[in-house]
């Protein structure tokens, strides 16, 4: 089955930076062809904009394949491609590299149209971090940024926090969050063709997130997740013992940058509620029915000020279908099949299913049920299907069903420790970052904060690390292929014994 990529590069984090811009070769000429040349580092993209002022068929010749353009209408943000019938407008075309290399573009846009627009870009030297990834020391949170650019505009960010403008000579010291830190140049130029340059820095280490109970956790995880810089207006109520509802939300909490916080079924405690004020939500998403989040927590809810919208429907299957309405669109082609009883198998698979946006939908291990049966009959795009453990969990039966509707896929293992390890390498999602736990209670909420950090969830055991997750771990420090791990629980579900462990083999 073709893996599905989430569609989102390093160069996401200054989305936010670009503006409408307007590039033209002489300014208040018009020509019928405009070319573009440079050097474009493997962490830039270079993006030029320009006016056509007469509809017409628009070509777009790249001579080096080792580079992307965008080019997009800068007010409907419709994008084209080469051969395209390109109404009048203002337009921009955003150069990327294909790989981690730096490389020479020469680009013709050209055809039946009226361009203008100039092929001047703005000088942008960052003297540090000299490169495009940096790993620190372990336990240092701190570093210098510094450099120069002759841009009218010019201004960064630090992972997902609102631009901070610079002077045209700047040195700062940067203090870090754990883990991975991206920052994000933007130098304009007064006729408005502008550089972003982002570069990631690691501050590499352990961290444990935990907190007296199920509830305090919760909460550790929600101020981690903040500390990005997201912008958070919703928040997610889940039943904190019941976690059928609250894994297929992990899907629906990546898309809505809205932290998973778990609630007693008749009262919502204390220290969510005071979480809820603290992050100034404005919106409450329930997962499940009143008999798993009872009519009070919502009345609870609105007291608080929020909007409240609820997910439910007869039964677990029915609300994994409900919740996956909220996530796909009329693209969507893609979905997580797992057993909905088997909870292991959603939690290590979710944090992939939020990166890609794929919603995970719960069978039962012999049979279809009817509300699953249903989505598909509805939704005949979605025809590429990942099953998530072995035939005991998922069996050959269900999986025949499925290939009426279309192409699967299975990851399995030996036991729920080697399903985690083989999610990243079936589903080509290893990463340099890991979220342990070792319950549901505690892994729903650190599942979307794996899902947010681009991280494997790992699961590991109260008596100490499975020996093949040892093994796992162990071995991508030796290959110096891990910066982080995010331990989730106290040290009655993971023990000290683990984080010491751990903390003596990560380089």
């Amino acid at each position: 089955m073709k893996k599905m990529k989430f569609l989102v590069s390093i160069f996401a984090i200054v989305c936010m930076l670009l503006t409408p811009l307007y590039t033209n070769t002489a300014l208040g000429n018009t020509a019928t062809s405009i070319t573009y040349k440079g050097n474009l580092p493997s962490h830039q993209n270079h993006t030029y904009t320009f006016s056509n002022s007469k509809e017409g068929i628009l070509n777009v010749n790249v001579l080096n394949n080792n580079v992307d353009y965008t080019l997009l209408q800068t007010t409907t943000e419709t994008v084209y491609v080469s051969g395209d019938i390109l109404p009048a407008g203002e337009y921009q075309i955003i150069l990327s590299p294909q790989q981690y290399t730096s490389v020479n573009y020469e680009v013709t846009i050209s055809g039946d149209v009226s361009l203008t627009g100039q092929t001047t870009l703005p000088s942008l030297n960052i003297t540090s971090p000299s490169a495009a990834n940096t790993r620190l020391s372990i336990g240092d949170f701190d570093i210098n940024y510094s450099g120069s650019s002759n841009g009218s505009i010019l201004n960064y960010v630090l992972n997902h926090n609102s631009p901070i403008n610079l002077s045209s000579s700047f040195s700062k010291n940067l203090n870090l969050i754990f883990g991975l830190n991206n920052i994000g140049t933007h130098a304009e130029l007064a006729n408005k063709n502008y550089i972003t340059d982002v570069r990631t820095v690691v501050s590499p280490g352990v961290l444990r997130l935990s907190g007296p109970d199920r509830f305090d956790t919760a909460v550790a995880v929600s101020k981690e997740i903040q500390k990005e810089g997201y912008n958070i207006e919703t928040v997610i109520i889940t039943n904190g013992y019941n976690f059928a509802d609250g894994l297929p939300g992990v899907v629906l909490g990546h898309k809505e940058l809205a932290p998973i916080l778990t609630t007693r079924a008749e009262y919502l405690p204390d220290v969510i509620k005071n979480e809820i004020i603290r992050l100034g939500a404005k919106k409450a998403i329930i997962l499940g029915g009143t008999g798993s989040v009872s009519s009070n927590v919502q009345t609870e809810l609105v007291n608080l000020g929020l909007s409240v919208e609820r997910i439910s429907g007869a039964d677990r299957y029915e609300v994994s279908t409900k919740i996956a309405e909220k996530i796909i669109d009329e693209n969507a082609s893609s979905a997580i099949i797992v057993n909905g009883d088997a909870y292991m198998d959603a939690l290590m698979i979710s944090p992939y299913a939020g990166n890609t946006q794929q919603p995970i939908l719960y069978t039962r291990p012999s049979s279809f049920p009817a509300a699953l049966k249903t989505f598909l009959d509805n939704h005949p795009n979605i025809n590429q299907f990942t099953i998530i453990g072995g035939t005991g969990a998922v069996s050959e039966g269900v999986e025949a069903e499925l290939a009426k509707y279309g192409s699967t896929y299975r990851v399995s293992g030996a036991d729920r420790y080697q399903v985690g390890i083989n999610i990243g390498y079936g589903l080509d999602f290893l990463q340099r970052r890991i979220v342990l736990v070792s319950n549901e209670s505690d892994g729903v909420p650190a599942a979307l904060l794996s899902s947010l950090k681009e991280s494997q969830m790992m699961l590991t055991s109260p008596a100490g690390l499975p020996p093949t997750v040892k093994d796992y771990i162990t071995g991508l420090s030796y290959e110096n292929l891990l910066d982080n791990i995010y331990i989730v629980g106290g040290t009655g579900s993971v023990p000290q014994a683990t984080e010491d462990y751990i903390r003596s083999v990560l380089k």
